[in-house]
């Protein structure tokens, strides 16, 4: 099968995008040993990985409100799980420092499990990528937990 040259190009930027997107997951590792500010920076982390995890649900919004060809009960599932991981990681962060980084990580993988579920709506890439992020995400929080919490 051919690939148009763009869909190449396009791929290689979505890949880029998602691995930059790991750069605030380690950056904030980095910058906790070079400054010593480390409630500021794990903090600055939990809340990014909060991001990350709302992202990702909003991803199902967006299905579900683009594809009109989605049948009913799957639009208001992905409407519903669209907001759940939000929700999830709001609560998540409400918790004590030391006590988000594992739920954050627990969190991300359930997020990539509700994918692997509905992977017929998705592309074999795109599963690739949710795989490789989710587990370089995860181990930074776990990390973060071994070093810090």
């Amino acid at each position: 099968m051919l690939v148009a040259r763009s869909d190449l190009s396009e791929s290689k930027l979505i890949w880029r995008l998602g691995i930059g997107g790991l750069i605030p997951f380690y950056g904030t590792l980095v910058l906790v040993t070079l400054t010593g500010a480390e409630t500021f920076w794990l903090t600055s982390q939990t809340i990014y990985a909060a991001l990350i995890i709302s992202f990702i649900g909003a991803v199902y919004w967006g299905l579900s409100l683009y594809n009109n060809q989605l049948e009913h009960k799957i639009r208001v599932y992905f409407l519903l799980y669209g907001v759940t991981p939000a929700l999830f990681a709001w609560g998540i962060l409400l918790l004590p420092l030391n006590f988000r980084f594992g739920p954050l990580s627990a969190l991300l993988c359930a997020c990539l499990a509700a994918d692997a579920l509905f992977r017929s709506y998705h592309s074999k890439a795109w599963i690739r990528m949710r795989i490789c992020l989710t587990l370089g995400g995860s181990a930074s929080l776990l990390l973060s937990q071994y070093l810090y919490a």
